[in-house]
């Protein structure tokens, strides 16, 4: 697999001289290959998918280090490039649309997102459920009584 250097837009390839694949079995959005760029020497954090990380690797036979999960740090790392790359291809595609008011005869129908969620993800989400819980009604519906 070949990549582009974000600092001089050069194109190499991760080789077992130069990269390393990292993998994270309870994060995955977590797996990198760690590059350095043949031409301009900078070292890059490639964060991959399952499919592409395979693919690097063996086609570089890179080292790779695994471990059982990442630091906060390089989830939110992650987290933050995953968004971006998830973003990118809507913005060069998608141009801005004004929602349109529905005429009196067609109902109105609110477009519905599905995204898939991590382990990690629903374990938060869960978690943040059961803190609700824990919560007394009283302090959740104060002034809502009569409704």
């Amino acid at each position: 697999m070949t990549f582009t250097c974000d600092r001089c837009s050069g194109e190499y390839r991760a080789e077992q001289a130069t990269a390393v694949a990292q993998v994270y079995i309870e994060d995955t959005r977590c797996n990198h290959v760690v590059a350095h760029c043949s031409h301009c020497g900078v070292k890059e954090i490639i964060f991959l998918g399952a499919r592409q990380l395979d693919e690097v690797i063996v086609a570089g036979e890179l080292p790779t280090v695994v471990r059982a999960e990442a630091s906060p740090e390089l989830r939110i790392r992650a987290e933050k490039a995953w968004l971006a790359a998830e973003q990118k291809p809507q913005t060069r595609l998608a141009a801005p649309r004004v929602p349109q008011q529905p005429q009196d005869s067609e109902p109105f129908v609110d477009t519905l997102v599905r995204r898939d969620l991590t382990m990690r993800q629903e374990k938060l989400v869960a978690s943040f459920g059961e803190t609700l819980r824990k919560i007394p009604d009283d302090l959740l519906w104060d002034g809502w009584q009569g409704v």
